[in-house]
């Protein structure tokens, strides 16, 4: 019954392999065609993209920090990591307190002050995060995670603070650069390309806000 039974199951293959090679008879050059078409696509959206950054720098930064902002969003909605929809909800709220004070006019004294407060906290958040996410799993390779009571969760830990600092750090310098565009067209520094700048400092000590000399800290 078993030699049966292995005999069947040789010609059960036999005859899925003889249909494989009849179904695809013919199609070599289909193959070669949809391979040809995967290998332009990557090319040309590279070059695309290359295209873009280069002569819209602007826009592509804008369309890039959206889908960063958006796409783990909603990957998180999706697969119902709650973990991340709190960080993200947290960083978000902070972050628009932010823009929203960047970009107002007049422009405050205090805001920027504030802007890079925040930013500068934030990076040093996300830089220590990461570094330790990275320390977990040098320590997973060398195999030091046997003096550690949950040695399994090393590597987990490990990748997940990589994640999340190398993410929210780089959420942190996209808006950084975001606000700091805003704050220098509102006090009239810097333009579009197509446009001179409205203003110049008179002196390198003077403050670029209120044009008021700077003093030395008591």
């Amino acid at each position: 019954a078993r030699e049966a039974a292995v005999a069947t199951d040789d010609l059960a293959d036999a005859n899925r392999r003889v249909l494989r090679q009849v179904y695809h008879k013919g199609h070599e050059h289909l193959h070669a065609v949809i391979t040809l078409c995967i290998v332009t696509l990557f090319v040309g959206s590279q070059v695309g993209l290359w295209y873009w950054k280069r002569y819209h720098a602007r826009s592509y930064k804008r369309v890039t920090l959206l889908g960063i902002w958006l796409l783990p969003f909603a990957f998180s909605v999706l697969f119902r990591f709650y973990r991340m929809l709190v960080l993200w909800a947290a960083f978000t709220v902070c972050t628009a307190r932010v823009v929203y004070l960047s970009t107002r006019r007049p422009l405050d004294t205090r805001t920027p002050r504030r802007v890079y407060r925040f930013f500068l906290a934030v990076y040093r958040v996300s830089h220590t995060v990461a570094l330790t996410g990275y320390t977990l799993l040098v320590v997973e390779f060398i195999g030091i995670q046997a003096l550690f009571p949950l040695v399994e969760y090393i590597t987990y830990y490990g990748v997940l603070l990589i994640f999340y600092g190398l993410y929210f750090g780089v959420l942190d310098r996209d808006f950084a650069e975001l606000c700091t565009d805003h704050m220098a067209n509102t006090m009239g520094y810097a333009k579009d390309k197509h446009t001179l700048p409205s203003r110049a400092l008179g002196a390198t000590n003077s403050c670029a806000i209120c044009t008021q000399p700077l003093r030395a800290a008591r």
